[in-house]
């Protein structure tokens, strides 16, 4: 979610960041967000907000120009007044990608090629950038079999092109004069805390009441909106990270229950469960859900616990082993042939390792 963007907003954040780069020790830097929610008259510009972030934490800044174009298509800031505040030599990497146009907004949803507008933008501002190091262009897992091999071509391309301009870029100490900012008189701002509470009580199904707030938190119609369209999104995230690391398991759901049924459990489990914040801890209380609410489907109780030991494995980096009634191999095959896993697979339990080294690797204990 978007933090509120006052100073006490930035040096929050600076302070973050200071902390993690310390912690890492290597050089760190933050990409310019997408926000969704219209301006509030105690924030700071966007690109005001990305500049004090970047200067009091003494960091690099990767340039999102698709996320600033987003904002931009939306309404909430200019993306030429966004630019013109950036320091621009703290920019290290530039992110392009296609918008999508959902829910009434337009969503960075790395699903198209770059809008050739935005191209064009993008050629101008990397000629200005003395330390760019990358240009990456983003597209989702899901979207590069629809898009093609040639499209994906044309867009190496126009990122070729874009690198050309890029490495005669001038090394010049700074960007343009930055406009002022207007000096307005206002109420008291709320903190960052403030903004987490508001946040946490509109995104979490956890029934507190909402509380105390100052007058420049309260909801307004555009902010319902915005609302709407962060659910739908973190809703949309959570499916797609069980469906992307337990791919064998969704799969035999979708054997065994058909889409709309799925799509329904799905909406359950997002309702009845708190979001987390790594997709493999997703993949683990998907699970978690699973064994809570059992499901008439041969095969899901192995095939589920096969894969969410191997994910956890993984993300501990050390052994684990798992007991499974079914035959694995003979499941995994057949449910890739989009079969349902038949009484042939049963059989008397067997103990599995599952270790990482690097990559995951599965053996008989018993």
């Amino acid at each position: 979610m978007p933090p509120l963007q006052t100073e006490a907003g930035a040096s929050l954040a600076a302070t973050n960041i200071t902390r993690r780069a310390a912690a890492l020790g290597k050089p760190f830097a933050f990409e310019t967000g997408v926000n969704y929610f219209a301006p509030r008259s105690c924030e700071m510009p966007d690109g005001e907000f990305f500049r004090a972030v970047a200067g009091a934490a003494d960091c690099g800044i990767v340039l999102d120009l698709t996320n600033l174009w987003a904002n931009h298509m939306n309404g909430r800031a200019d993306l030429h007044d966004v630019l013109a505040w950036l320091p621009l030599e703290r920019v290290w990497e530039v992110h392009l990608a296609g918008l999508e146009f959902a829910h009434g907004h337009w969503l960075d949803a790395h699903s198209n090629g770059i809008d050739d507008e935005l191209v064009d933008i993008a050629s101008d501002v990397v000629a200005d950038l003395p330390n760019l190091g990358a240009i990456i262009f983003e597209i989702a897992p899901d979207r590069i079999g629809r898009f093609g091999e040639r499209n994906l071509l044309l867009e190496m391309e126009k990122l070729h092109r874009l690198w050309g301009r890029a490495r005669r870029a001038p090394r010049c100490p700074s960007n343009a004069k930055v406009p002022a900012r207007p000096t307005i008189a206002e109420p008291a701002v709320p903190s960052p805390e403030d903004w987490e509470r508001m946040l946490a009580h509109r995104m979490l199904p956890l029934g507190d009441p909402m509380p105390a707030s100052t007058e420049q938190l309260t909801v307004r119609r555009s902010d319902e909106q915005a609302f709407s369209l962060y659910l739908q999104l973190v809703a949309s995230f959570r499916r797609g990270a069980i469906a992307e690391l337990m791919e064998n398991t969704t799969r035999l759901l979708l054997l065994g229950m058909g889409d709309v049924e799925l799509r329904r459990l799905m909406d359950r489990y997002v309702a009845a469960t708190l979001p987390v914040a790594f997709p493999t801890d997703e993949a683990l209380s998907f699970t978690r859900y699973l064994e809570e609410n059992p499901l008439p489907i041969p095969g899901l109780e192995d095939l589920s616990k096969f894969e969410s030991t191997m994910i956890a494995a993984v993300a501990d980096g050390g052994a684990k082993q798992v007991e499974l009634s079914s035959d694995i191999e003979a499941m995994l095959d057949t449910v890739a042939m989009g079969r349902l896993p038949g009484p042939s697979t049963e059989r008397p339990g067997t103990l599995l390792e599952i270790v990482v080294d690097p990559a995951p690797a599965v053996r008989r204990i018993a």
